[in-house]
């Protein structure tokens, strides 16, 4: 039964019930799923995209990163913690030529414009 005179019962009951959920996760073996996005930078250059993503304590062969000119799906995995991340690109990108780099955390993928992507036609209202 909830006590009215107590403010943060709700708060507490929350945190109690995510920590108890984290910890049967570590003593089952299994990873804890990360909610959260990790920080994510997207820059447009002239004739490139450039994408930050901050994935710190993973190793290099923990991170998968795929792209489909419009999305890019990455995927880090480790013994404690598992993150999947969609980007979705401002302009259409050239997946054939992106290429990724990760030091000391920090994930960097270029990937280039596409120049003669789709033509915009205005379609006729009838």
């Amino acid at each position: 039964m909830r006590n009215f005179d107590d403010p943060f019962e709700d708060f507490f009951d929350e945190i109690q019930e995510m920590m108890g959920s984290i910890m049967s996760s570590i003593e089952g073996g299994g990873k804890i799923q990360n909610n959260s996005s990790p920080q994510t930078d997207i820059q447009e250059a002239e004739e490139d995209m450039i994408i930050t993503v901050d994935l710190q304590g993973f190793d290099k062969r923990d991170i998968s990163v795929k792209c489909n000119g419009f999305v890019i799906l990455i995927n880090a995995k480790n013994a404690d913690l598992e993150i999947d991340e969609q980007i979705v690109l401002p302009r259409i990108g050239n997946a054939e030529m992106a290429d990724a780099k990760y030091r000391n955390g920090i994930l960097v993928i270029k990937c280039p414009k596409v120049r003669d992507g789709f033509d915009i036609m205005e379609i006729e209202i009838e």
